[in-house]
Formats: C-alpha cells, structure tokens, sequence
C-alpha cells in the first residue's frame, strides 16, 4: 500500500508486489511490479531504451525511466541503488530524485512471487540495469 505524509506532501512507497511483467523488444527493455494484475492500484515500472538516439542522450533519455504509481511522478535517470531479495526490492533513489518525485525514504516493494518469476526478474533486472545502477540480489 502506498501512504502520503500529509506533513510534507512526501509519498512513502511501499506495497505488496503480486504480479510481473517484463517485456523487450529491439527499442526497450521494461520491468513492472504491481500490486494486482488485472487493476492494479499501486506499482512501480523501470523502462530503458536499448539503443538510444544521440538526441536522447542529450535529454538524459538513455537513463533507466522510473514510474511510480503513475506517469506523472516519473523521471530519467536518479536510482542509485536497487537491492532485490526473495521477499523485497528496495529502490535508494539519489536525493535529486526523490525530490522530484515526492518520494521519502526508500521505496519498498514486498514480493509474493514464485521462484520462477524471481529468477526471471533477478535475470532481467541485471540486463535492464546493465552498469547504469548498482543491483545487488541477496
């Protein structure tokens, strides 16, 4: 369930993650965790262009894009850390981006998963990661 502290208008994200969806094509790599499949009312997306253009490097477009809960608290590029485990991922996002985006503290992401969604997850996290952000899977 995502929370917002009225005090400072921060959103503290932390949720039950029940549902994956990794997709790639010749343009993009893209990971979804959510909290339901069908509606889902809470979620975070990673997306990155596999081969961006000149002009997206100039935009910082070539950084991994995060979505969180929806597209208007997004952005390029501000993950520091991305540490997944069998029970959760946690995101630490650069100060400058969770400024951005309104988030306080890490975002936490518990994770009802099977070992097979796990395994796949972990496999596409790296790709999608590649050297761009630190991923550690304990």
């Amino acid at each position: 369930m995502s929370s917002i502290d009225n005090r400072c208008r921060e959103l503290i994200v932390s949720f039950e993650g029940k549902h994956v969806s990794l997709n790639s094509d010749e343009h993009s790599l893209m990971a979804a965790i959510a909290d339901n499949k069908r509606q889902p009312t809470a979620y975070i997306l990673f997306q990155r262009s596999v081969a961006p253009s000149q002009q997206d490097v100039e935009l910082g477009h070539d950084q991994v894009h995060l979505e969180i809960g929806e597209q208007n608290r997004a952005r390029y590029g501000g993950i520091e850390r991305c540490v997944l485990s069998n029970k959760e991922l946690r995101v630490k996002l650069k100060d400058d981006a969770a400024h951005d985006l309104g988030v306080k503290g890490d975002i936490r992401i518990g994770l009802d998963l099977t070992d097979s969604e796990l395994r796949d997850l972990t496999v596409f996290l790296e790709d999608l990661f590649s050297s761009m952000v630190e991923f550690r899977r304990l």
